[in-house]
């Protein structure tokens, strides 16, 4: 919990315009000064800054790959949406693409 609130805090010290961009994370890349004023303004490091946003890019990429997915959020409850073949599918990408710790992180906060 404590790990999700500091993202959270992160998250909130970044300004509209970085949070909706369509690029994501090749704003702050462009842009380093961003990463640091993000770090300042939520009291944590320049690394945890670029952790969020290689995790958000890596995220990114696994939601961009369920595109082919039709309907996973559709009604909210993507349980409903969605059968045990193309939930299978999406664990393994999910797996493949982002860092176990992570992974187990969000397995112990369900």
């Amino acid at each position: 919990m404590a790990r999700l609130k500091r993202l959270m805090t992160i998250m909130d010290s970044m300004n509209d315009a970085e949070l909706d961009s369509r690029d994501g994370a090749k704003v702050f890349t462009k842009q380093p000064p961003r990463v640091i004023r993000v770090a300042q303004g939520s009291g944590v490091t320049e690394k945890e800054v670029k952790d969020l946003i290689s995790q958000y890019t890596k995220f990114a990429a696994v939601v961009k790959k369920m595109g082919g997915i039709k309907g996973l959020f559709k009604g909210g409850d993507m349980a409903k949406n969605v059968n045990q073949a193309q939930m299978t599918k999406l664990n393994q990408q999910m797996a493949k693409m982002m860092d176990p710790r992570v992974l187990h992180q969000m397995g112990e906060s369900c």
